[in-house]
């Protein structure tokens, strides 16, 4: 999910953007996968309400994804004009950093904050409000966390950060993504004949995710292409067994991205933490048998950083498996959650509070079995009742006259559950056919060739309008025994279940406590997941090289030029398959660097020239093409195959090729 915040000032939109799942915080001015946006009153003003549909209606189809062009899910609330002043934002930014966030982190990065734009500000205190609503501010304490990228081994960089930075991804709106069917096709809006489809062979939720985010992002840095192109040649081309052996502890993963997130934000269920922790602690132990193998074959840095870094960063989540009682986590009791109490002494004092209580209702059985004269009498439980005294009713003359019969209220008042356990203890062989029973038959299973008439009489017993049901036995008592609480076990009884609700409480409120705990290390275990992702997507990429007749692209940083020879569309070659129909095609375009340093040098000097293909002399390459044919003789597919190699070259995947050259571009526009 990623909710949206916009501010208004003039003419100018600021947006801030916030994805719940991973914890990133991007600002900008380029609306990236919004699900929710939050605006103000001013924003619904800006030149009349059609000037704010139109900017609404641009950002949709110039700036949103393509799956998203088809759907109005977009959910729009208004916040109070007050939250987008900045007078009122300034505060309340400073006030959060500065007070709220707990440590030095706040203070610390708190200048990191105020150096952004006003408007960003305005935004970033509209969504601080917000996310105070749902308990999800925590994911903006740290806005100087690592970027976690694959290139995290180099540099980092604020997680808060542009939502549009040119110099670092090709520019790539939501029309081209639409009509170059990057992330799903034209026919039917599925993923199927997709370029996404094609390069997807990673094993977890979180790789494809990841993948999902290159294919979308391509990367202008040279070193980052390279460094994502050597790492898939030494999958495709080692004789290691190291690879395999990584990819397979991919496979079957649980989603341990949002997983993560879950745990984060405290929303995650003892069942769900013991699963990711588990998990990270079986990786953290494999991964680093993987150590003195890794250290010495792997030769890609972008691999052996990515690989050498998990063990370090999830050493950490070990202690807390430590913690956990396995069998109550699984089964969801926080009571028995913590196998050692030491470190709960809440927990533990009332822990021995109720043995304490328990304890006197046990010493009072000797007692019990004096007054009634039953020397084997012994406490029992039916039906969530405990520290029951059965009395057969030929001796219920020899139970004392203050201790209480245990009973339920009429059948009618039970819940369905209890009065199925009623009707099978009791023997009533008269009960009338309710006209309520298609109503509630559904619920039952059909016996001897009629419906259950007992079970039916749970809806009849408590319908308006009705009789109630014919008296039956109690629930505590049968045609041979009544079952009884002494007046210390009623009082004791009472006690024990306050304390085991405030225990419950209590077991709640340290298990709130704990995953507080853990949050800490959220940050190294969210890098360490991403690391696992980027390793996921590059075996992906290497998948795809092997499909055959595929090669490594040479990108070049100096040269504007497309050279592709015998190049194949990568979504149409892949659909037919081995039929081996598809004809390939040659690209050669370029410009000579002379050529383009004299019209860069003359655009500079005079405004406004422009230049097309006439400008260029044989032998300087060509700049243009312009391709004719027949219709449906594949000239709108040609086209879209320069395009795609050139994605998957700056993506870091080989190109189905036989060789291609391509100078790193910047962005691809499509009408």
């Amino acid at each position: 999910m990623q909710s949206v915040l916009e501010a208004l000032q003039g003419e100018r939109l600021s947006l801030v953007g916030i994805i719940l799942t991973g914890g990133a915080a991007d600002f900008g001015d380029t609306l990236v996968q919004p699900y929710q946006a939050l605006c103000g009153t001013p924003l619904s003003r800006c030149r009349g309400r059609e000037q704010w549909d139109k900017h609404r209606a641009d950002w949709s189809r110039l700036l949103m994804r393509p799956d998203q062009l088809q759907d109005d899910r977009i959910r729009i609330e208004r916040m109070e004009n007050l939250s987008f002043e900045y007078s009122h934002a300034f505060q309340r930014v400073t006030d959060f950093y500065a007070k709220e966030v707990p440590g030095t982190a706040g203070p610390q990065n708190l200048s990191v904050i105020l150096s952004l734009d006003k408007p960003v500000i305005c935004s970033l205190a509209a969504v601080i409000t917000y996310l105070k609503e749902f308990n999800l501010e925590k994911m903006l304490y740290n806005p100087s966390m690592l970027d976690m990228e694959e290139r995290d081994f180099v540099d980092s960089s604020y997680n808060f950060k542009q939502l549009s930075s040119e110099a670092e991804y090709m520019t790539l709106n939501g029309t081209t993504m639409k009509n170059l069917e990057i992330l799903q096709n034209q026919t039917d809006m599925r993923t199927k004949g997709s370029l996404l489809w094609v390069l997807d062979h990673t094993k977890t939720s979180f790789g494809r995710r990841r993948l999902k985010k290159w294919v979308t992002q391509p990367l202008l840095k040279l070193s980052e292409i390279n460094a994502r192109l050597d790492a898939v040649s030494e999958i495709l081309l080692s004789e290691s067994s190291v690879f395999g052996q990584i990819q397979n502890l991919l496979c079957k993963l649980p989603d341990l991205e949002r997983g993560l997130c879950s745990v984060f934000h405290k929303k995650c269920s003892t069942q769900e933490f013991f699963l990711i922790v588990s998990t990270l602690s079986r990786l953290d132990l494999e991964i680093q048998a993987f150590v003195p193998v890794i250290q010495s074959h792997v030769r890609s840095p972008l691999l052996k950083n990515a690989l050498l870094e998990i063990p370090d960063l999830l050493s950490p989540v070990k202690q807390y498996l430590k913690i956990l009682n396995e069998e109550a986590a699984k089964t969801g009791d926080k009571t028995q959650l913590f196998k050692d109490l030491t470190d709960f002494p809440a927990i533990r004092k009332k822990k021995e509070e109720i043995q304490d209580v328990l304890s006197k209702i046990q010493l009072h059985l000797p007692d019990i079995r004096k007054q009634i004269k039953s020397p084997s009498a012994e406490y029992v439980a039916v039906s969530g009742q405990e520290f029951l005294i059965e009395v057969k009713n030929s001796h219920k003359s020899s139970v004392p006259s203050d201790w209480v019969m245990v009973s339920s209220r009429a059948l009618g008042q039970l819940s369905l559950s209890s009065f199925v356990r009623c009707v099978v203890w009791g023997d009533v062989q008269s009960i009338p056919e309710p006209p309520e029973r298609a109503a509630v038959s559904q619920h039952f299973t059909r016996s001897g060739g009629r419906w259950n008439r007992w079970a039916s009489l749970a809806q009849w017993g408590t319908s308006p309008g009705h009789p109630s049901s014919p008296s039956l036995p109690p629930l505590c008592s049968t045609k041979a025994v009544s079952r009884f609480h002494s007046p210390l076990v009623t009082e004791n009884y009472r006690v024990l279940q306050q304390l085991r609700e405030q225990l419950a409480l209590d077991c709640s409120a340290e298990w709130l406590c704990f995953l507080d705990h853990f949050s800490e290390h959220y940050h190294p275990v969210s890098k360490a997941i991403c690391h696992l992702a980027t390793v996921d997507c590059l075996f992906s990429l290497a998948q795809v090289a092997k499909q055959g007749d595929y090669c490594r692209p040479s990108v070049q940083d100096n040269r504007r030029e497309i050279i592709i020879k015998n190049g194949r569309h990568p979504v149409i070659d892949v659909l037919l398959g081995e039929q081996d129909q598809y004809v390939p095609n040659t690209t050669s375009l370029s410009v000579s660097t002379q050529k383009l340093t004299e019209l860069q040098n003359r655009s500079g000097q005079e405004a406004g020239v422009s230049f097309v293909g006439s400008e260029w002399k044989q032998g300087d390459g060509e700049r243009v093409m312009i391709i004719t044919g027949p219709n449906m003789g594949g000239k709108s597919s040609y086209i879209k195959q320069v395009a795609l190699i050139t994605v998957m070259a700056q993506i870091g995947s080989f190109v189905p090729a036989e060789e291609a050259t391509i100078g790193v571009v910047d962005g691809i526009f499509t009408r």
